[in-house]
């Protein structure tokens, strides 16, 4: 059902531990320029939101205070070629306005973060590194 498919695929918000103690979000967006979901879980919302251009995509997310994120970034199609020609498997991102170093990048061009409880934004831009 589309109520299932959009926080699952389109957003890619799934529990990693039982009652979304943690949880990972990997957005695919495609070409869809923008997007914005909340799902309720048993501790509390997590919401999501994203812009997506060639050049830079700009994620948000809210997880519950006792709840930590895994956040996979899929790269703008710039920035990935630039990776891939710096062999960085390690790219700079904005994390919550600060320069912080991806911890992986996973196949398909996600660049992986992880997150405690709270507010966050990451940004993968070219200018970011």
């Amino acid at each position: 059902s589309p109520a299932f498919i959009v926080p699952w695929f389109l957003f890619g918000i799934r529990p990693t531990s039982p009652g979304f103690a943690s949880v990972e979000i990997k957005p695919q967006p495609g070409d869809l320029g923008s997007g914005k979901y909340t799902m309720p879980t048993v501790r509390g919302r997590i919401s999501v939101s994203f812009k997506n251009t060639p050049d830079r995509f700009d994620l948000q997310v809210v997880l519950p205070p006792t709840s930590a994120g895994r956040l996979l970034v899929p790269l703008p199609a710039r920035f990935a070629a630039a990776v891939e020609l710096s062999g960085d498997s390690h790219p700079v991102l904005l994390v919550n306005s600060e320069r912080t170093r991806a911890s992986a990048v996973e196949a398909g061009g996600f660049a992986v973060v992880e997150v405690p409880g709270g507010a966050h934004e990451v940004v993968a831009a070219a200018a970011a590194g």
